[in-house]
């Protein structure tokens, strides 16, 4: 009993460092429990989130995949899984766990939603689009499905419709990490680089500095021929920090 109460207080302890973004302290925390216990579920599943929030996609796999076998049938889990799976690069094995949450659950909507990324990364971009259009069956507004079919169509070139699914993503969720920048992407690749700049600077004001967002600015002014010519390596740190100066919205 008293192990158990131990294992209780270093789980609410994990929890705690890992929205404080403490995530290698919390990992330690939960596979000490998981060793002290290792029939716990929620224990592989909490580490498998914390993992994948440290960008260590294929411990994260490890640990649902433990989740998984206690519990076969958690649909959450297995889709943690997938997720984890697509980031890999394991496209066939993450479609095939999305498949097996839609035999148990066909009303779950993330498998829909998160099988547009792995078939936009294979190329098959129909399959893309159907799993599209099943989630809108099941949920009617998704920024998250939208943001995916737009990268379906920004890499066919058809940016104007990636645009407009884009737009959806922020008119369901204004803040949607990442929308403004691949609008600006998509204004880019089609030569209108003052709506680029506008949009890049829109994510600026959500994100706050980003140095990959500032360096985009960067190019695309020295595009326009507002900068200097293109920064040298050295340089370009102090030189997105006056842009940011320079461009922060008001």
């Amino acid at each position: 009993m008293q192990e158990w109460t131990d294992n209780q207080t270093q789980v609410a302890q994990a929890h705690k460092l890992y929205d404080r973004g403490q995530w290698r302290e919390a990992a330690a925390l939960l596979r000490s429990v998981i060793r002290s216990d290792p029939h716990n579920a929620s224990w592989y599943f909490n580490l498998g989130l914390t993992l994948s929030a440290m960008g260590d996609h294929s411990a994260a796999c490890q640990a649902y995949k433990s989740a998984s076998v206690l519990t076969p049938e958690d649909v959450e889990t297995l889709n943690c899984l997938g997720v984890s799976l697509t980031r890999l690069g394991k496209y066939a094995e993450s479609l095939a766990t999305f498949e097996r949450i839609q035999n148990l659950d066909s009303n779950y909507e993330p498998s829909y939603c998160n099988r547009i990324v792995a078939y936009t990364e294979i190329g098959r971009h129909d399959e893309a689009e159907l799993m599209f259009y099943l989630a809108r069956q099941l949920v009617e507004d998704c920024p998250l499905c939208y943001f995916n079919i737009g990268n379906s169509h920004y890499v066919r070139g058809n940016y104007a419709h990636a645009i407009d699914c884009w737009r959806q993503t922020l008119r369901i969720d204004e803040k949607h990490g990442q929308t403004h920048s691949r609008i600006a992407d998509a204004y880019w690749a089609r030569g209108n680089l003052p709506k680029a700049l506008e949009h890049y600077r829109a994510e600026l004001a959500i994100t706050g500095q980003c140095e990959e967002t500032l360096q985009d600015i960067a190019e695309v002014l020295r595009e326009m021929k507002l900068a200097a010519p293109k920064p040298t390596r050295t340089g370009l740190r102090s030189l997105c920090q006056k842009l940011k100066t320079k461009l922060s919205p008001r």
